[in-house]
């Protein structure tokens, strides 16, 4: 999803300051997809403040909504044919007598198997089933110490276990924070190590992400410049069930992003 400011001219002809935001919504099995965007009038501060968070709320939507529908074609088509894939290999390497065609099958047979594993990942970090499978501490414990591996970054994890049962609402944005906010710390950092920390009270749950990196001005740091969408995208999924998010950062003293969300109860 992109969004473009722009200066257009009203039909009286007076001018007004416009965001133009357009995303690609692919087809299903392989059909042309949509282009799916709208016109925001952001003349004026209060429009501009709407704007910005109907646009991320709009983002926020469309990236889950693409992201349970990739997880979803992973999990169900690509990986079950790769199961398939490698119970067939199995079977034609216990019936070859051929040293070399053994070998050979036995090769397909391992590439077979690192890559199901490789595509279940990446179905479950599109769409983590989160307590309906491992469990909210489980899950972010399995996705921060995955993410350690292969970004090389060194993670300290720091949870209760169990965190205990929270609305599903609050597991997601859970887990989608942490996950944008360990991105942010790979790919703008620089920081080799990176903590993850949750604290969970009677009626909220508290998590904070922080690395000791190049930090940046927060000040210069808005309206499309580095690290924007992605502090606006988390504040957004805060803010949608009813918590809030605070990112606290100085040039070369690291980064630390903190969200307190609710576990009573959930906004509408």
């Amino acid at each position: 999803m992109t969004g473009i400011g722009a200066t257009v001219a009203r039909s009286d002809g007076s001018s007004a300051q416009v965001v133009l935001n357009a995303s690609l919504v692919a087809g299903e099995n392989g059909e042309a997809g949509t282009i799916e965007g709208f016109i925001v009038d952001v003349t004026g501060p209060r429009k501009a403040q709407k704007a910005v968070r109907d646009l991320a709320r709009r983002t926020v939507e469309i990236q889950d909504g693409e992201r349970q529908r990739y997880g979803r074609q992973l999990h169900e088509g690509i990986s079950n044919e790769l199961v398939a894939l490698n119970m067939n290999l199995s079977s034609a390497l216990g019936r070859v007598a051929e040293p070399e065609v053994q070998s050979n099958l036995d090769e397909a047979l391992k590439i077979a198997k690192q890559v199901l594993s490789k595509v279940r990942s990446m179905a479950y970090i599109l769409h983590p089933p989160l307590a309906h499978d491992l469990g909210a501490d489980a899950a972010l414990r399995w996705y921060a110490e995955g993410f350690g591996e292969r970004s090389g970054i060194r993670m300290e994890v720091d949870m209760p276990e169990p965190l205990g049962k929270m609305p599903p609402e609050v597991e997601a944005a859970l887990f989608r924070i942490v996950q944008e906010s360990l991105s942010n710390v790979q790919r703008h950092s620089g920081s080799p190590t990176a903590r993850v920390r949750l604290v969970r009270r009677p009626a909220e749950v508290e998590v904070e992400v922080s690395d000791e990196g190049r930090g940046f001005d927060l000040a210069s740091r808005v309206d499309g410049q580095p690290h924007a969408l992605g502090i606006l995208l988390m504040k957004e999924r805060a803010l949608q069930v009813g918590g809030q998010l605070e990112v606290q950062s100085t040039p070369g003293k690291g980064t630390t992003v903190k969200a307190v969300l609710p576990v009573d109860q959930v906004n509408p």
